[in-house]
């Protein structure tokens, strides 16, 4: 009598891994350790997409390989410029604070005409900028090329720089700022603030480090006397560039904030970097 086969024991199936969920918290860890940057990201199901700033010699490939690696992370979408090593002082300042308006909805904003972040040589250069729902003190700065920051306003020729809720202005209209030579990367930003940014009216132009140092202690006063919200940074980068071969870059003639009237006051000035 042959023996009975002994039956074969059915092994279940092993459930496949779940895939990880994608969180904004996991994506905001990894961009906030990317040096000389500002950056933001939204995310929905497994794709993440980042606006703002990164160093250039960080790269844009590094940034999507770095995310490739966040779990859960299947798609990236990046509408990021870089930036050269000398505006990571001015990132490292104001980078928070720009998060922050970002991750809010940017109540705040900074921006050329059009958004046009190139300009050529001989183009007026016009800047449209929108203040939060709550009252504020609007300054506007230009950092130049040259290692200086010129304040526009509030300065020696526009010193009534407060703004109502939801204000909106243009600067430079008036065909007062002009595109002419040297050429370069040059930064835009629009701080938006409860109070007075500085007790006293700072030069008009001063170095950029002087005032990157004295910028951030007074933020972080603000911050923690009204709270982070009511504090709101934008940033406009604009590159020009020369009609022929001969380099370009911005010359502010006239100082004048014409849609904001309380503001408004022409002189001729002509600010170039050495």
């Amino acid at each position: 009598m042959t023996p009975a086969t002994p039956a074969v024991p059915t092994i279940p199936a092993i459930p496949a891994a779940p895939t990880p969920a994608l969180t904004t918290a996991a994506v905001t860890l990894v961009l906030a350790s990317v040096p000389c940057s500002a950056l933001v990201a939204s995310v929905h199901d497994q794709t993440v997409d980042v606006q703002g700033f990164v160093f250039e010699q960080y790269g844009l490939p590094r940034l999507k390989d770095t995310l490739s690696r966040v779990p859960g992370v299947k798609t990236t979408n990046f509408g990021v410029q870089a930036v050269a090593q000398d505006k990571c002082d001015l990132l490292k300042t104001l980078a928070p604070y720009w998060t922050s308006n970002r991750e809010s909805g940017r109540p705040a904003s900074v921006h050329t005409r059009l958004n046009r972040t190139r300009l050529t040589e001989g183009d007026p250069l016009i800047v449209d900028l929108m203040t939060p729902a709550f009252d504020s003190y609007v300054t506007v700065d230009y950092f130049m090329l040259d290692g200086s920051v010129v304040h526009l306003p509030p300065n020696a020729r526009s010193r009534d720089n407060q703004a109502p809720p939801n204000y909106t202005a243009t600067l430079g209209s008036g065909g007062d700022w002009v595109v002419g030579k040297p050429f370069g990367s040059e930064m835009i930003v629009l701080t938006v603030t409860p109070a007075p940014l500085f007790d006293l009216l700072r030069p008009d132009s001063e170095a950029r480090s002087d005032y990157l140092r004295a910028l951030d202690k007074r933020l972080g006063a603000l911050a923690s006397k009204f709270g982070r919200e009511r504090v709101a940074v934008d940033i406009f980068q604009i590159t020009t560039q020369a009609k022929s071969s001969r380099v370009a870059r911005i010359q502010l003639c006239g100082l004048s904030i014409d849609a904001l009237s309380s503001l408004s006051e022409s002189s001729s000035c002509l600010l170039t970097s050495a």
